[in-house]
């Protein structure tokens, strides 16, 4: 289905943040006994069982999505490639496979003060295990706390953030001090390319992370630390997300089998209410509405762009390009 909806021809295509979405759908572990198999061997109690069993490892919104995924893959396949899926289109039983669980609406609405205050906390434990942790390894990377600090500074979606080109962030031509951050059509979920301008203190505060998370000579403006020459990948978005988690004693590590005595809530012992990356969008709103600027936020999380000139490597002069190095 990837293949045909990314042709050229394709009457209706994907998107990189969709495909990617559809390959982490195939790589969960519920998945690993089906994936290999014939789509036509697939039972109505192998997809409830799929569902029930991503649910209770990762929440109602994850399963919600790994189902729709399955059921979509196997439309396309049903209705495109009968033949060589074995599927009937008489008979499109997984279409009639839901569940009765929602995702709750989240309120969640960070201060500025324990936005701040987060990062602050995370600053400490670049050199430093969290409390609790006996592997000796520093509680946070230097590239995903680069990347950490850009989400809560642009406040854009986790993957379309991390998506960033190093060509891409570059000084404004028309605002000294000021850098524009651009996306592609392609990157963004709205399908519409997204032009970001960065203040200068924000340019300030990020540059020397972006130096110091370099790695190799990769073009993503956070790569990973298994990026190589030969494999460009960015930081996995579950590394920035997984932050406030860790600080709150949250995470997988800390909740493990003889640690959760030893784990220390931090967000708890400096008064800041628990929050996540996605929250700060609806923050955005709050504070642009309080600033006079009502609307502001749209613009931000999401601006709309006619012209792509002055994106991209042909826009980057050489002065611009030795800011990097």
């Amino acid at each position: 289905m990837i293949e045909a909806r990314t042709k050229p021809t394709a009457r209706k295509k994907i998107g990189k943040l969709y495909i990617d979405e559809l390959n982490r759908t195939l790589r969960r572990p519920e998945l690993s006994k089906f994936v290999d198999q014939p789509a036509a061997l697939l039972k109505r109690g192998d997809l409830e069982k799929i569902r029930d069993e991503v649910e209770k490892a990762s929440g109602v919104s994850s399963s919600l999505k790994a189902l729709s995924n399955i059921k979509g893959v196997m439309t396309y396949c049903c209705t495109q490639r009968s033949v060589d899926s074995g599927l009937d289109q008489a008979f499109m039983w997984w279409q009639h496979v839901t569940s009765d669980s929602v995702v709750k609406a989240r309120d969640r609405k960070p201060s500025v003060i324990d936005i701040a205050k987060t990062i602050r906390l995370a600053t400490e434990y670049l050199d430093k295990p969290l409390p609790g942790r006996q592997d000796g390894k520093h509680g946070l990377r230097d590239n995903v706390y680069s990347a950490f600090c850009w989400l809560t500074m642009t406040c854009q979606r986790v993957e379309a953030a991390l998506s960033l080109r190093r060509r891409d962030f570059y000084p404004d031509p028309n605002e000294p001090g000021w850098y524009l951050a651009a996306w592609g059509e392609g990157v963004m979920k709205a399908g519409k390319a997204h032009v970001l301008p960065v203040p200068p203190r924000a340019v300030e505060f990020m540059m020397p992370l972006l130096k110091a998370a370099r790695h190799s000579n990769s073009d993503w403006a956070f790569p990973s630390e298994r990026c190589t020459d030969q494999k460009e990948i960015h930081v996995n978005r579950s590394a920035p997300l997984a932050v406030v988690r860790r600080l709150g004693a949250r995470d997988v590590l800390s909740k493990s089998k003889g640690r959760e005595e030893s784990a220390v809530d931090l967000l708890a012992e400096n008064g800041i209410l628990f929050w996540s990356p996605h929250d700060i969008r609806r923050s955005l709103t709050d504070c642009m509405d309080d600033a006079g600027i009502p609307g502001g936020a749209s613009a931000i999380l999401a601006h709309e762009i006619t012209l792509s000139q002055g994106l991209g490597e042909d826009a980057i002069t050489a002065e611009q390009k030795a800011e990097w190095h």
